[in-house]
């Protein structure tokens, strides 16, 4: 039963058939391959917008931080601290010094609620260490600020453990001198490292 033999069975509406279905494939495959072509492009259009947004936000991040650990204050700084009527002069002027940093932390309110918005999607595009390395820079934000606190709540207390409040002061304030980085900057300049490793070659390909 040659292949000559079956062709002579068929009929015509079969042989119609099969010439609409191939005809239906060869106008599908080119619309298929299109769609996939789109999508890829759109996946990756994304990514860039996305490694875009995230390294922006990290040089962004990176200087408010550095900002709100400068050793000095500023006259006026802190004042906006509540609670502040009732202490003694030297003790709210020692307190507004630790608040400004907090007031200045806050100038960054905008940039922080979109790092929330972007590291979710981060974390999809680039993978759970990359999203980690965004991440810092919140949890510095509030480590900062939990410092802050207790430097305010115990002010005064003379049985305050020395050591707890050097600590909390260094949380605060950049003790970085020259090239000897202080632990919380260099967190950061890794972090920022970190994302310009992740981000860098898809930013290349744009």
């Amino acid at each position: 039963f040659t292949m000559w033999n079956w062709l002579c069975t068929i009929t015509i509406v079969e042989i119609t058939s099969i010439i609409q279905a191939i005809a239906v494939v060869a106008v599908a495959y080119p619309a298929f391959k299109g769609l996939t072509s789109w999508r890829t492009h759109l996946l990756g259009k994304k990514k860039i917008e996305l490694a875009e947004e995230a390294l922006v936000l990290a040089y962004e991040l990176e200087g408010l931080i550095e900002w709100s650990r400068h050793p000095a204050s500023w006259g006026g700084e802190g004042e906006d601290r509540p609670n502040r009527e009732n202490e003694e002069e030297n003790i709210q002027r020692r307190n507004d010094s630790y608040y400004s940093r907090v007031s200045r932390l806050s100038e960054g309110d905008e940039l922080f609620a979109r790092l929330r918005k972007t590291k979710v999607m981060f974390r999809a595009y680039f993978g759970e260490e990359a999203q980690e390395a965004l991440q810092t820079f919140t949890v510095v934000r509030n480590q900062i600020s939990s410092a802050v606190s207790m430097l305010i709540n115990h002010a005064g207390e003379h049985d305050y453990p020395v050591n707890l409040r050097q600590r909390h002061q260094e949380v605060i304030w950049d003790h970085s001198d020259g090239d000897n980085l202080d632990a919380f900057r260099q967190r950061i300049i890794d972090a920022v490292a970190e994302i310009e490793r992740v981000c860098g070659p898809v930013l290349e390909k744009r």
